[in-house]
């Protein structure tokens, strides 16, 4: 009797967060989608309207912040520096890192969906985690280079000769991926011995 109400409390946790997975998933599609007409739109902009005279606060200063990193050249930027390149760096790291977390999110949530069913070793759960751990791998290349690049263009932007880039994996992000292929080979068994159970009954 315990052991059916803990189960159900695991099915119902597991609905829940099913739920708070598929609301992040269809947030990274809005923001793919926002991004991608912004991307659009800005190849139809006149080139002035880019310019840094449109960015400027009222003393005529600029203050940008990304990634954690703020920006403040003050006056030393020219009004008519371009900040396209800036902006369709930003709007393409957005684009690319919502689609990894939307494919992640919709693992997940698929994963979720079969624990709801009571069937959580099956097949395609290995194939659902394998996904979510070579989205990681591959992020943890392509997202540190995607903030490499926003970061290049604001040093062009700005003119800091005396900055410069260093590019490195996000060693933390590939750690996790490589985990959660272990974690999938782990599934792959336990679906395995499911099935030698279902057929033996």
């Amino acid at each position: 009797m315990k052991k059916d109400l803990d189960l159900n409390k695991v099915k119902r946790f597991a609905k829940s967060l099913r739920i708070v997975m598929n609301v992040f998933y269809w947030s990274s599609v809005i923001a793919i989608i926002i991004a991608a007409v912004l991307l659009t739109l800005i190849g139809f902009l006149p080139k002035e309207y880019l310019t840094a005279k449109h960015f400027l606060n009222g003393n005529g200063s600029f203050n940008f912040t990304f990634n954690g990193l703020q920006f403040s050249p003050g006056t030393s930027i020219s009004e008519n520096a371009d900040f396209a390149p800036v902006i369709m760096s930003i709007l393409g790291f957005v684009i690319i890192y919502g689609f990894a977390l939307a494919v992640i999110f919709k693992q997940i949530r698929n994963i979720l969906k079969t624990v709801e069913a009571g069937t959580p070793f099956e097949k395609d759960n290995t194939k659902r985690l394998t996904i979510i751990g070579t989205v990681l791998i591959i992020g943890s290349f392509v997202f540190n280079a995607m903030n490499g690049l926003v970061t290049i263009n604001i040093i062009k932007l700005f003119e800091w000769n005396k900055y410069s880039f260093a590019y490195s994996p996000d060693l933390f992000i590939l750690f996790t991926g490589l985990l959660i292929l272990i974690l999938a080979g782990i599934f792959n068994y336990g679906a395995y011995l499911q099935n030698e159970y279902d057929t033996t009954l």
